[in-house]
């Protein structure tokens, strides 16, 4: 019996110890992978359509399709190009381009980089900050919500733009064009509060300088006042020519990942290897994107982008080259539902293992307990006798 024991056990173990390794070989090396969601951007690209976001379909099709590991001939790849060009087609109509035009200068809304620039020429004249102070104050009137901010940042622009006599002039132009971003950006929701709150504070500031340089308009002193009121707010200044260079849906991107007025100079970093697809990236890829970017660089960032946010974040954890490998690996061990069947049937057979092994020990105790109250018994015979 103890035999036929022995015999299971080391059968039961040899089982076990194939599934351990199969385990570690196929599982658990890419276990970390489990969690990451992959994005179908033909869906992605295709719902923003359905949502008639034209140019965030627009800008992300490009911009997956520009990354390595895309093939253009491959059928999700042709379905993707296919969602651009819808999107394209749908941002080239007249009455489009028109409506966003409007919506940028006269109400300093728009979905379009050429509609925000009406925007910002309108906020670059006393135009749009008088705009948007008069309809702050028709809310008021009205009891209506008051966007203090926004009413804030107007006022700060005409403040600014009585900096903008005197040697300081080009920085105050830069200033200007990212309180325009500003504005935009708080419209759009997306900005954290923190950023707001620290350029209100340092706006505020930018005020009393305003009103310094004007009392004392010409003197060494205003200049330096107005000096140290833009250095604070040179950040923005980093915004505007970034902006400039990218497009405003980028620096919109990076207000929105931005928490502090100094983030906004590190998001820009992050972004600019990324050139003309830099608003798709930031839109795109993740909370950890400035993150991983400075801790792994562009290259490896943009080797993982196409699977999405997941894939960036997990770059904390491996390189690319790894998390290429990995992903390789599991898309040739199977689908998901067969994933988790397989690793099931191997937990079953190691769980399977610990309690047969178990049962093994405590049949074995047993044994030995009842030979030694056999040989104790035959000892107890041969005295009575």
């Amino acid at each position: 019996m103890l035999k036929n024991g022995l015999a299971l056990a080391a059968m039961t173990a040899t089982l076990a110890a194939g599934a351990f390794s199969i385990d570690w070989i196929i599982f658990d090396r890419v276990d970390y992978l489990a969690d990451v969601r992959v994005v179908d951007p033909v869906r992605y690209s295709g719902e923003l359509i359905d949502e008639g976001r034209y140019a965030d379909a627009e800008e992300y099709a490009a911009f997956w399709l520009s990354l390595p590991g895309v093939a253009a001939e491959d059928r999700q790849a042709r379905q993707v190009e296919a969602n651009r060009l819808l999107a394209h087609e749908k941002r080239s109509e007249l009455s489009y381009q028109a409506a966003e035009v409007a919506k940028g200068f006269l109400l300093g809304e728009s979905e379009e980089d050429y509609g925000r620039a009406a925007g910002v020429a309108a906020d670059f004249t006393l135009y749009g900050d008088v705009r948007d102070l008069v309809r702050e104050a028709s809310h008021w009137l009205s009891n209506e919500e008051v966007d203090l901010l926004i009413a804030a940042l107007a006022g700060a622009g005409i403040g600014i733009t009585a900096l903008s006599f005197g040697p300081q002039a080009g920085a105050s132009g830069t200033v200007k064009a990212g309180l325009s971003a500003l504005k935009a950006a708080k419209r759009s929701k997306r900005v954290p509060v923190k950023l707001f709150e620290e350029a209100g504070t340092v706006l505020a500031d930018a005020a009393k300088s305003a009103s310094k340089a004007g009392t004392k308009a010409g003197t060494k002193e205003a200049s330096e006042a107005a000096f140290k009121t833009l250095a604070r707010l040179a950040p923005l200044g980093d915004l505007a020519r970034f902006t400039e260079k990218e497009g405003a849906r980028a620096g919109l991107e990076v207000l929105a990942r931005s928490e502090h007025l100094a983030d906004i100079t590190r998001v820009i970093k992050a972004a600019e290897p990324f050139g003309e697809n830099a608003a798709a990236a930031l839109r795109t890829l993740g909370p950890d994107f400035v993150r991983v970017s400075e801790k792994r660089g562009a290259a490896e960032v943009k080797a993982v982008a196409r699977f999405g946010p997941d894939a960036v974040t997990k770059l904390e954890r491996v390189p690319a080259k790894t998390f290429l490998r990995d992903m390789r690996h599991l898309k040739a061990i199977a689908t998901e539902s067969i994933y988790r069947v397989i690793r099931l049937c191997l937990r079953t057979v190691e769980i399977l293992f610990s309690v047969i092994t178990g049962l093994i020990s405590v049949a074995g105790f047993l044994s030995s307990v009842i030979s030694w109250l056999r040989r104790f018994g035959k000892r107890e015979e041969v005295r009575s006798a």
